[in-house]
């Protein structure tokens, strides 16, 4: 009933994304996966349609490459914009982004530049969306320009 309710929030409020919400909650496999996966899915799903609605356009999702991944990879207006997403129901979602993390997403990124066709050329911005709270109250925080590489010596 909790699900329908939610599902039925999310047609009237982002209709292009309600079904791939629905999508997690049911597709073959999901009862098998772990807690925290499902929870991971749910906040990059989320944070996918929220900086949708900001008028970002879908260019990777999980980016995956031996350095790490990167959960989003947008584009908005001319700039390419990787987006690390953090949840945590009880705060504490942006502290978990530590140095080590920003190595790792800087390396991937550098990764995905040097393996997609134009991409190098790009202006580029690293964000990060953090949720917290609880799947049926979030409270989404969209910080632009979260962190830059190291300037080079």
């Amino acid at each position: 009933m909790l699900l329908d309710n939610l599902i039925a929030q999310w047609q009237r409020i982002w209709p292009p994304c309600w079904l791939s919400v629905y999508w997690l909650r049911f597709r073959p496999g999901a009862s098998l996966r772990a807690a925290h996966l499902k929870a991971g899915d749910w906040a990059e799903t989320w944070a996918e349609c929220y900086l949708r609605r900001q008028g970002l356009r879908v260019q990777a999702r999980r980016y995956l490459c031996r350095r790490g991944e990167i959960d989003l990879i947008m584009l908005h207006d001319a700039v390419l914009v990787f987006v690390e997403v953090r949840y945590r129901q009880a705060g504490g979602a942006l502290e978990s982004i530590n140095s080590q993390k920003q190595q790792h997403i800087l390396r991937c990124a550098l990764r995905y530049l040097q393996t997609q066709r134009g991409a190098a050329y790009r202006n580029c911005r690293f964000d990060v969306v953090t949720i917290e709270g609880s799947q049926t109250a979030p409270v989404v925080d969209w910080i632009k320009d979260a962190f830059r590489p190291p300037a080079p010596k």
